[in-house]
């Protein structure tokens, strides 16, 4: 529907993008704080450091659930717009690490796995500003 572009989101959606942004604040804290326990040794090493390591996943799933909700009840235009979004941060990511990934044989410095979702997140959100503005 057109109108919820043009008038913004209807209460439903914007509730469930709420709860999107709440767990995957949950999930970074979780993952800062999982990282810094780790590093600074706090955390025994064996099995309860593998559990730090391992707890931010729990957020991460749930993250990706209420994502999942937040599609599964939005209309067709702002799943469009999710999905041509979603399109440009996996492109746009894949694009950076392969580019990146070259880099680092004439001498770049390495990059880790972790820093992909940063590319990724930048080109999901240029995604989602430039579809709200085509379908506007």
């Amino acid at each position: 529907m057109i109108e919820s572009v043009e008038k913004g989101w209807c209460e439903r959606d914007r509730e469930n993008q709420v709860r999107v942004f709440v767990w995957c604040f949950a999930w970074m804290a979780a993952v800062l704080t999982s990282s810094l326990l780790l590093r600074s040794e706090l955390v025994p090493s064996g099995a309860m450091a593998v559990l730090v390591a391992l707890a931010p996943s729990a957020l991460g799933v749930a993250a990706v659930w209420s994502f999942k909700k937040f599609l599964n009840e939005a209309d067709e235009l702002l799943r469009k717009i999710q999905l041509e979004a979603l399109a440009l941060g996996f492109a746009g990511g894949m694009v950076v690490a392969i580019g990146y990934g070259l880099l680092e044989r004439p001498g770049a410095p390495p990059a880790d796995v972790g820093d992909m979702p940063v590319p990724m997140s930048v080109f999901y959100i240029i995604g989602v500003w430039l579809s709200r503005r085509r379908y506007a």
